[in-house]
């Protein structure tokens, strides 16, 4: 009996199949995570404003 309740304890365990976490929150809140957003998007607006007042430097340049 106890080799059959054995068998059916392992066959069970193999069953429960718990997946782990997919990742980490890297933030401790939400409000830390939407600053750092905020943070990048604007570093990439200031990148492309400075990119497109450069164009516009330049073709200026060459219309003179």
């Amino acid at each position: 009996m106890s080799l059959l309740n054995g068998l059916l304890k392992g066959i069970a365990s193999t069953l429960t199949v718990s997946s782990p976490p997919l990742y980490r929150y890297p933030f401790r809140n939400a409000m830390e995570g939407f600053r750092s957003d905020w943070k990048h998007i604007s570093a990439d607006v200031e990148a492309a404003v400075q990119i497109f007042e450069g164009n516009k430097d330049s073709s200026e340049n060459e219309q003179s």
